[in-house]
């Protein structure tokens, strides 16, 4: 008797038995082989490793199946505890009876989805094999805990007056409260939050737009109370069209009006959430995508700097009842290639679309707007938004920089499609006004209603009025509904300092190493002017990337003692 070969398969949870598209695959199969088990494995196991993605574990062995079209019960993803269970009954590898093995010639192996007929030398004896029991009761509850978006109503909320005593400040920050709206059926963010002084002493106004999300989502607290108010105050802001217009004339050159003008098109207001680390700014966004998917917007793009973070992504999707399937790379697709999808969130990141066009591939930008329309009204979402700064050209001590491709990229989808929801995520939204440039959304140039008449007249005025003005921009953006800046309270938080006391040999380690950098301090000059021999212009590079290298090489070591 010897044991026959066992196939253990990891794989993507869609590729089983009972997929439809799959199916015919799993057919042939069993014509020489046999699906012992196939258990879905939950993408929350992985992720610490940085992966969210359900896998599935499919046991197979080479035995053909009495029928071929019929297959076990195959199992819906499970947590560690459930898979444990399933996998033990897993039953032992399957024996054949040898037979006039040493005479039997050897036969190539042929793919197992193959179905030519494959010469048999031997007589395959089945081994009896035990049934799988499922935990039916964990598998019911696991099910019953998925957001289901049937139930689906608007977030309550009535209009509320603020309470100025309950938001006196603490320090340099402030407790934060939710202002202008009071939530009902809602649950508080885990931890306490809180806003900068200059922040909490303005007041946000009241709204009267009603986000629709499923009802499970408000009751359990998969958005809190606060990350509610950012899914309102985004869909009060998307509500309302800018007195603003812009058009592309046939050179490509932007212009934009502060009144209609023929073949101008109006641009919709936009929204910048600059929630700190721990308030959920993707969980945010992904809620305010599914308010417009649930309205009817099931197309959406999702920005942001690295590929890798479509899986953090997935995850606040998956979070809120959608599916990972329904995020899709950009990057899946060529180029030249159509985008045939008719709803989904297509995740792409900022290098990407400013790759320019080519004499054989069409921009990035381009395929974005082909799939959305130029009438498209969902939602646009710059996540890690200040990775466009830089869009406009700029004047410094070294001459004058020109605009980065990302922020012209940024610009120019916002141009090309003036009645996208724009919505800016950042907790560092601009570290200096000019890269605010690409703000072009929040009505703070070329408006009726604002003071300045185009964007270099903004940055230029503000630039000069310093810190001070910044922070007036930031207290009046909030006071028109656009702009909320939390961040996780550290109260309640403990810290002391640890000491780790030097024993005299690791004393005298470190004096022997800081004496051989001083001694080559003291000579690198000399040993440079020996070794370097070439010519003028190589010996200064050459010596400055001696010095430089060695330069950093110290630093290392007087920071790492």
């Amino acid at each position: 008797m010897t044991i026959l070969p066992r196939l253990v398969m990891i794989c993507q949870d869609s590729i089983r038995p009972n997929n439809p598209i799959w199916r015919r695959k799993f057919d042939q199969l069993q014509s020489k082989a046999t699906v012992i088990a196939s258990v879905g494995v939950e993408g929350n196991i992985y992720a610490k490793q940085g992966t969210t993605v359900d896998t599935r574990i499919t046991v197979i062995d080479k035995i053909p199946a009495a029928s071929p079209r019929q297959f076990i019960e195959t199992m819906p993803c499970m947590n560690l505890t459930d898979l444990s269970q399933i996998i033990a009954q897993v039953p032992p590898r399957s024996k054949q009876l040898k037979i006039a093995a040493l005479a039997a010639p050897i036969v190539e192996q042929e793919s197992l989805f193959d179905l030519s007929s494959v010469p048999k030398t031997t007589n395959i004896i089945p081994f009896p094999r035990t049934a799988i029991t499922v935990p039916k009761v964990e598998v019911e509850a696991k099910t019953e805990a998925k957001v289901n978006w049937s139930e689906v109503e608007p977030v309550k909320y009535i209009q509320n007056h603020w309470n100025k005593e309950l938001s006196q400040p603490q320090g340099l920050f402030a407790p934060y409260q939710i202002e202008g709206i009071k939530l009902s059926g809602c649950q508080s963010h885990p931890t306490d939050a809180v806003e900068s002084i200059a922040m909490a002493s303005i007041q946000s106004p009241s709204c009267s737009y009603q986000p629709l999300l499923p009802k499970q989502i408000i009751e359990q607290g998969i958005l809190s109370d606060i990350q509610l108010e950012t899914i309102i105050r985004a869909g009060e802001a998307h509500s309302k069209l800018l007195n603003k217009w812009v058009k592309i004339d046939e050179n490509n050159k932007v212009r934009h009006y502060p009144y209609a003008e023929p073949d101008a098109r109006q641009e919709r207001q936009g929204y910048l959430c600059g929630d700190g680390t721990g308030i959920g700014k993707g969980r945010q966004i992904a809620g305010v995508i599914l308010d417009n998917w649930l309205q009817g917007k099931t197309k959406a793009v999702w920005l942001s700097i690295s590929p890798n973070l479509i899986e953090d992504a997935r995850r606040d999707w998956q979070d809120l009842g959608g599916k990972s399937e329904q995020i899709i790379c950009q990057s899946s697709f060529k180029p030249n290639q159509r985008i045939a999808l008719n709803e989904g969130i297509l995740f792409t990141t900022y290098r990407t679309l400013a790759r320019p066009e080519t004499t054989k591939n069409q921009s990035r930008l381009e395929q974005i707007i082909d799939w959305l329309g130029e009438d498209f009204a969902g939602i646009i979402a710059f996540d890690e938004c200040h990775a466009m700064a830089g869009a406009l050209p700029t004047k410094g001590t070294r001459g004058t920089q020109k605009a980065s491709l990302q922020g012209l990229a940024g610009l120019r989808i916002q141009h090309q499609l003036p009645n996208a929801r724009i919505m800016y995520v950042s907790a560092t939204g601009a570290s200096k006004i000019q890269n605010l440039a690409y703000a072009e959304r929040l009505g703070l140039w070329g408006t009726q209603n604002s003071a300045f008449s185009d964007r270099q007249v903004f940055i230029e005025k503000i630039g000069n009025s310093g810190i001070a003005a910044m922070e007036i921009i930031s207290r009046e953006l909030k006071a028109q509904g656009l702009y909320l800046a939390r961040s996780l309270s550290y109260q309640g938080i403990e810290y002391q300092t640890l000491e780790h006391k030097l024993t005299p040999e690791q004393v005298e380690i470190y004096n022997q190493y800081a004496k051989a950098f001083e001694i080559i301090h003291n000579n690198i000059s000399e040993a440079l002017s020996c070794t370097c021999t070439n010519e003028e212009s190589s010996l200064t590079s050459a010596q400055g990337t001696a010095y430089s290298a060695f330069e950093s090489i110290k630093q290392r070591f007087s920071i790492s003692y």
